[in-house]
């Protein structure tokens, strides 16, 4: 018999009591059932109802139910700008991006910088050469799943991103913020 971990679909209904309390009652609320003796490092145990992500922590998935709850508790204080964050990290990846340039991350092999750690991270897979994503359609092959993914929009048709402005429709995210961009520049900061 399987033991089913909970899931959670929105914040705690201990909001208002205090921060000893609220961390005791997410813990239980969150805490996976797992059969005794039973471990697994690659087990993501904890699921949002709201969109099916599933996280390995209680506390990631507590992160990105802030997002689909519209939590933003961390605001930058820059030269008058107004965006806020639902991470911590999302702030200081804005603040160098947006306000000092600043590229932390350098790759040891072609000493290229990087904003964030993560795109650090799937740089170094080009070094590597791992491309151990492959599309089953062709014989295409990335060194990153969310390419593969972008990639077999191109068999699919999807094209999930909308433009806000007009009826137009993309299949990458990053096309859209040019359409925007280069088409309703008037709607851009």
């Amino acid at each position: 018999v399987t033991n089913k971990p909970p899931t959670m679909a929105a914040p705690s209904p201990s909001a208002g009591n205090p921060p000893k309390q609220r961390q005791q009652q997410q813990q239980q609320l969150a805490a996976p059932k797992r059969p005794e003796g039973e471990e697994s490092s690659n087990e993501r145990p904890y699921l949002c109802e709201k969109c099916g992500k599933t996280y390995t922590q209680s506390s990631h998935l507590w992160q990105h139910l802030r997002f689909h709850n519209g939590v933003r508790p961390f605001a930058c204080d820059r030269d008058g700008c107004s965006r806020r964050f639902t991470i911590r990290p999302d702030l200081s990846d804005h603040i160098r991006k947006c306000h000092t340039g600043e590229r932390p991350y350098e790759c040891n092999v072609c000493h290229k910088r990087f904003l964030t750690g993560s795109v650090y991270y799937q740089h170094r897979l080009i070094h590597r050469g791992e491309r151990r994503y492959g599309c089953p359609d062709c014989d295409r092959r990335f060194y990153r799943a969310d390419a593969l993914k972008n990639h077999q929009r191109i068999h699919t048709g999807e094209k999930p991103y909308e433009c806000g402005h007009c009826e137009r429709k993309f299949r990458q995210r990053g096309d859209r913020e040019k359409h925007v961009r280069v088409k309703h520049k008037k709607f851009c900061k």
